[in-house]
């Protein structure tokens, strides 16, 4: 069974079009004032909204958030006059006391007054589902950044560690082919040395027997 509601009291308008209270009975008072449109009231004559006046409610806060401060309610209500789709009440209308024992009428929200709801529900909902995804998209991007600048200091760390290991063993190399070049030369060294002193004891031998001959010879 379809639930059926004859009107909204003010407040209720005021949590389905997100506007405070104080602005939706300021906005009807300066439309009665300009003989624009009257709102219904109840027996303690209290304005009742009914699906017209929601509309129209709703056409002006929608205006408000366009334009904001630029737009006067003697504008808004020409545009309200103008606009077919919107109905205006140009008396106030209140229903007769109601009977002990008696429940209003009701009355059946019309499928575009549904819609809009949902409307406005679905956009407000898509709203925060893309400032959550922004949220996450922002921390994941701080995350990767992170881990990509730790990823790069370990690599530089690696490599720099590669390059003193790399030269540790140049310098080694270097080192080793200094000691064998080193110990080569002296090796020579000594050889010729010993040639020379060989040759040199020769050559003194030499100079021994000539003497001794030519000693002979005397």
């Amino acid at each position: 069974m379809q639930v059926e509601y004859p009107f909204l009291p003010v407040g209720q308008v005021s949590e389905l079009l997100d506007v405070p209270v104080p602005t939706l009975r300021d906005w009807c008072n300066r439309l009665e004032e300009l003989g624009i449109h009257y709102l219904k009231r109840n027996d303690r004559q209290e304005r009742i909204f009914e699906e017209t006046d929601i509309e129209i409610m709703r056409f002006i806060r929608n205006l408000k958030k366009k334009y904001g401060r630029y737009t006067s309610m003697e504008d808004i209500g020409r545009l309200i006059q103008e606009n077919e789709e919107l109905e205006c009440r140009h008396e106030i209308i209140a229903p007769p006391p109601r009977e002990e024992g008696t429940s209003v009428s009701k009355e059946v929200y019309s499928s575009e007054v549904l819609r809009q709801v949902y409307q406005d529900a679905i956009v407000a909902a898509s709203a925060e589902i893309v400032k959550q995804t922004e949220n996450l998209l922002h921390q994941y991007t701080e995350q990767m950044t992170e881990k990509i600048a730790d990823k790069l200091k370990e690599q530089e760390e690696a490599m720099q560690k590669e390059l003193e290991a790399h030269k540790k063993f140049m310098d080694q190399k270097f080192e080793e082919s200094v000691r064998e070049r080193s110990q080569k030369m002296d090796e020579i060294i000594n050889i010729q040395l010993q040639i020379l002193q060989e040759q040199k004891r020769i050559n003194e031998e030499k100079n021994k027997k000539r003497g001794f001959w030519s000693f002979l010879r005397r």
